[in-house]
């Protein structure tokens, strides 16, 4: 997927910020960070089940989750 943003770098723009065309955004907030998905990185296929951002139960807390 391409970004939508339009900024390009200019003289002014730090040199440590790096520009990319490529874009992603996760819908979760939380994992067990336990299980063999999540210690691989792969969070979004955590075994015990991830916390969605919109309507999701917090792990630590049982409050709903309501993004943002």
């Amino acid at each position: 997927m391409k970004s939508s943003a339009t900024s390009q770098p200019t003289a002014s723009t730090p040199a440590n910020i790096k520009w990319a065309i490529w874009s992603a955004s996760v819908c979760m907030v939380d994992s067990c960070r336990s299980c063999p998905s999540c210690k691989e990185g792969l969070e979004q296929y955590c075994e015990v089940g991830f916390v969605g951002i919109y309507n999701g139960q917090d792990r630590e807390t049982g409050d709903v989750t309501y993004g943002g």
